[in-house]
């Protein structure tokens, strides 16, 4: 099973969409809050690390996340939006979809499980 959740950020500049992408690691509390770390391409370290996150899961499904660049100078980026996840005996998956309005962050993970 993988470690790692997928993840993408896309962002409207002057009329043309620019994506980047990777993995993501991610430490979810009793307490709905979520960190970690989103990884530009597939292999995680120190050189990879694209940016550190923190968010807050509510009842209803919603999230609130903070971005922080690794970049100097770069503002934190505050997004929302909806946790959609399903499970049972056979798969999981869930993803985010968040935004601020210009710009969309989706982190995604789906898991087949091995029926006996």
């Amino acid at each position: 099973m993988s470690l790692y959740w997928r993840w993408f950020a896309s962002s409207d500049f002057m009329g043309n969409w620019t994506t980047v992408g990777g993995i993501a690691s991610l430490d979810i509390d009793d307490e709905n809050t979520i960190s970690g770390l989103m990884y530009i391409g597939e292999e995680p370290g120190d050189d990879a690390v694209h940016a550190e996150f923190s968010a807050c899961a509510k009842e209803d499904e919603t999230i609130s996340m903070t971005i922080y660049s690794r970049r100097e100078g770069v503002p934190p980026l505050e997004v929302s939006g909806h946790l959609y996840c399903h499970h049972n005996d056979v798969q999981f998956r869930c993803r985010f979809i968040l935004t601020d309005g210009s710009t969309v962050i989706g982190i995604t993970r789906h898991e087949q499980f091995a029926v006996a």
